[in-house]
């Protein structure tokens, strides 16, 4: 699932199957299109959940775009 809260700018994926790589989160505007993929600033935090499943919590400062979409890439 995803969510966001606009009064304290925070946004929550959950996400299963990360395991023990490393992860860097972008955003785009538009899939890449003409607004590249850049890293969140700031970062994220993981929360293990009991199901199994990870809580990625991190900064959704409010976009100029009206869509953002976020994706996890594997660190090189």
């Amino acid at each position: 699932g995803f969510s966001v809260d606009p009064l304290i700018d925070q946004a929550e994926l959950i996400v299963s199957g990360l395991g023990t790589k490393v992860w860097i989160l972008q955003s785009s505007g538009d899939l890449g299109a003409t607004d590249s993929w850049k890293e969140v600033p700031g970062g994220f935090a993981e929360i293990d959940n009991p199901d199994g499943s990870t809580t990625i919590r991190f900064s959704a400062a409010v976009s100029s775009t009206p869509a953002r979409y976020y994706r996890l890439i594997e660190q090189p």
